[in-house]
């Protein structure tokens, strides 16, 4: 015997209690007025939380693209500045003390590997206040980058990147607030399901539930009926 199941996703509980509304709206003798009210007020409240977390999510996936683009770019300049600064101090033309100013060793000449977002944030802040506090010491700048280009494009990062987090931020925010609502939308459509069900009572078994499809409660087959059919 086919089996009443209750929606197990966004898409469907929307389904659910838009389809009930629909058909509440043309007959209102099956939807009694209190729980016709309770759906017109949390239909349009679960609609919104969809749609804003929806929207959220699309510019999300905007600004990722965006933070990827200007990662790679932030980080060749970051790069290659520590790769000028080896080669000078390979020519004699900087001490491999001043590799200090950076945070870096001198007891060899290695660079950081900067694979991830946070090694470049922490890279990145390390060689622009570093070659600032080594300029106003007196040395000569390092050029092809310089480092006002170095934190152009660092800075370019850093903008799209925060602008990414606090999109993410919202996303998250979004996804909580559906996950509030879907115990009340769930309670909801289970007492629907259950009025329309209880006014069909009276119908052969079958036509009943032909009417209750007919305001959106949602029937299965059993594995074991599927298999007979």
């Amino acid at each position: 015997m086919p089996y009443r199941r209750l929606p197990n996703t966004d898409k469907a509980r929307l389904r659910a209690m838009r389809i009930a509304y629909q058909k509440a709206e043309d007959d209102g003798s099956v939807i009694p007025f209190e729980l016709l009210y309770k759906l017109r007020v949390i239909l349009p409240e679960f609609e919104q939380a969809i749609d804003m977390y929806n929207g959220a999510f699309t510019r999300q996936v905007e600004a990722s693209k965006k933070v990827k683009q200007d990662f790679r770019m932030a980080r060749l300049y970051v790069s290659h500045f520590l790769q000028v600064l080896n080669m000078a101090i390979q020519r004699k033309e900087i001490k491999i003390g001043d590799r200090k100013f950076f945070g870096l060793s001198i007891s060899d000449l290695s660079i950081p590997k900067i694979q991830t977002e946070k090694d470049l944030i922490k890279w990145g802040r390390k060689i622009i206040e570093g070659e600032e506090k080594r300029l106003a010491s007196g040395r000569s700048p390092i050029t092809n980058p310089r480092i006002s280009v170095v934190n152009i494009y660092f800075e370019r990062f850093m903008d799209s990147y925060r602008y990414y987090k606090k999109l993410q931020e919202i996303t998250q925010e979004n996804l909580r607030e559906i996950a509030r609502q879907r115990p009340i939308v769930d309670k909801l459509i289970q007492n629907l399901w259950n009025t329309i069900e209880k006014s069909f009572q009276d119908l052969p078994a079958d036509l009943k539930r032909e009417k209750s499809s007919e305001y959106g409660v949602v029937y299965f087959l059993r594995k074991e009926e599927k298999e007979s059919i």
